[in-house]
């Protein structure tokens, strides 16, 4: 408040600024061995030279503005394999046996989507089959997961990323601290 000087006229003024905020995408990865949708099967723990078999969950969520484009995706790391069995089949995702590469196209997400309404989502199978230098260590089954979309209001790219996974299956409760690392 400036003090103006008795019977002086008073100045006001004033800036508008306008300020486009981006959206936020939340991507979430989950390895699970037990999933009520797509069954598993193998030894767990891990076993030299047998098959094994998970379920990777992709939820994806988007907070303030439409977006556009989306697209999540990560590579299988060596000894991973592709199964084939996906869900819900309404979702368009597809593996690339030359690069290795899952895509999952996710296209235009609402606002708020995750977050007020559910979370897309989509899963799919992978085995391994771990060998013996791997006995006590934990067996890589998808590489860093990335989420990518255009905010419609904005038009920035959207980005963000989550971690790999592994045999250690930390997201189910069924499968015991043991029951991660390959045995002989």
């Amino acid at each position: 408040d400036v003090p103006n000087p008795s019977g002086a006229n008073k100045i006001v003024s004033t800036n508008t600024a306008n300020v486009k905020v981006n959206s936020r995408l939340i991507l979430e990865s989950r390895a699970v061995r037990e999933d009520n949708k797509i069954s598993n099967s193998g030894p767990i723990p891990p076993k030299v030279g047998e098959e094994t078999t998970y379920t990777i969950r992709w939820l994806l969520s988007n907070t303030t503005n439409d977006v556009t484009g989306g697209e999540v995706s990560a590579n299988l790391p060596t000894g991973a394999r592709w199964t084939g069995k996906t869900f819900p089949s309404s979702e368009s995702i597809a593996y690339n046996e030359r690069t290795n590469r899952i895509v999952w196209n996710v296209g235009t997400m609402g606002a708020g989507e995750g977050i007020l309404f559910p979370k897309r989502e989509v899963r799919f199978q992978v085995s391994v089959r771990p060998e013996v230098n791997q006995i006590g260590s934990n067996v890589p089954l998808l590489g860093v997961s990335t989420a990518k979309a255009r905010d419609i209001f904005t038009n920035e790219i959207l980005q963000t990323s989550v971690t790999e996974k592994s045999s250690s299956v930390t997201d189910d409760s069924s499968v015991s601290s043991n029951g991660y690392k390959v045995v002989p």
